[in-house]
Formats: structure tokens, C-alpha cells, sequence
């Protein structure tokens, strides 16, 4: 009957491959930097975080840090200003957080970041596309690994230099 007829529309609702929202949370004022806990969980291996909008205070990069591991961060990437035809690579090792995740700019804050099994008690990775609003700026790519297998379930934005205000940011999980 009925009942049968929703459980069915259930299990093919959970079954349904694709990106599953999370959650989302809005950034304060003036701030340097943003913890959203409980992002991560068992339900999903690999996610995706976008925070757009709001504002800087001047331009600068956006970092990330899994839960409250403050080692072992490692990265790659390059960028190019938009009017500039010079490509600028990046990377650091062993460091306290992953580096160009995206970008601050009082024209508009953009990350876009896949985290690759946070949660997992294995080593986490990331891929981000990184942008600036502002058209006189910069856009480019980051890739990295945590050389560390602790489980997260939050993860901290931090402000390169300056602070930031407004926007929201939108956490999805990749259905498994």
C-alpha cells in the first residue's frame, strides 16, 4: 500500500548518485577565520565546499585546515592574473594548513574546494579551483594531501591576511 510506496521512494531518494547538501553557514564580520563543525561524517567518503560572496577587507588568500590538525599539509598549484599572461606556481610541505584554496576580495570571496576523505582515518586530499571577482585579479588551481590519518569532522577557512565578512558557505557530500 502506501506505506510500501513511500519506503520505496525512500530507498531510491538514498540511492540516488550525485551531490547530497550538507549544510550551510554564514560568515560573521570582520572575521579571520570560520569553523564549520560537523561537515564530515561516515554517510560520505569525498565532499564539496563552495563559500561565495560577502567581502574583504583587501585581497588575499584563503586557506584550509581539516578539524585541529595543524601539520603535515602539503600542496601544488599555479595561477595567472587575468590580464597577465605569466603563470606563477605554488607549493608548500609540512605545513599548518593547505595554502590558495581560494580567494579573498572585497569585490566578492570565492572557494571552491573537493575534500577527499576527511573523515576517513586515511590520508586526505583536496582539489580547488581558485577565482577572484575582482576582474584586475587572479585565478588558478591548488592540489594536496594531509599527510596524516586523523578523522575529521570540521573543517577551519582561514584569511591569508586581513579579514572577511558575509557570504555563506555550502558544504555537499558525494553520495556514495
Amino acid at each position: 500500500g502506501r506505506a510500501t510506496s513511500l519506503q520505496t521512494l525512500a530507498t531510491n531518494v538514498d540511492n540516488k548518485p550525485g551531490l547530497v547538501f550538507i549544510k550551510s553557514q554564514a560568515v560573521g564580520a570582520g572575521v579571520t577565520t570560520v569553523t564549520v563543525n560537523t561537515a564530515f561524517s561516515t554517510n560520505f567518503d569525498n565532499y564539496k565546499i563552495i563559500y561565495m560572496g560577502g567581502s574583504s577587507s583587501g585581497f588575499s588568500d584563503l586557506w584550509l585546515r581539516l578539524g585541529t590538525t595543524t601539520t603535515g599539509y602539503y600542496m601544488g598549484g599555479s595561477y595567472t592574473g587575468y590580464t597577465a599572461g605569466a603563470v606563477t606556481a605554488a607549493s608548500s610541505g609540512l605545513a599548518a594548513q593547505w595554502s590558495f584554496a581560494g580567494i579573498a576580495d572585497p569585490s566578492g570571496n570565492a572557494l571552491s574546494v573537493e575534500v577527499y576523505q576527511p573523515y576517513l582515518a586515511d590520508q586526505s586530499g583536496i582539489a580547488a579551483q581558485f577565482f577572484s571577482l575582482g576582474n584586475t585579479r587572479v585565478g588558478g588551481a591548488t592540489f594536496g594531501v594531509l599527510n596524516n590519518t586523523t578523522s575529521s569532522t570540521a573543517f577551519t577557512i582561514l584569511v591569508s591576511a586581513g579579514t572577511i565578512t558575509g557570504g555563506t558557505i555550502r558544504v555537499y557530500g558525494y553520495h556514495k
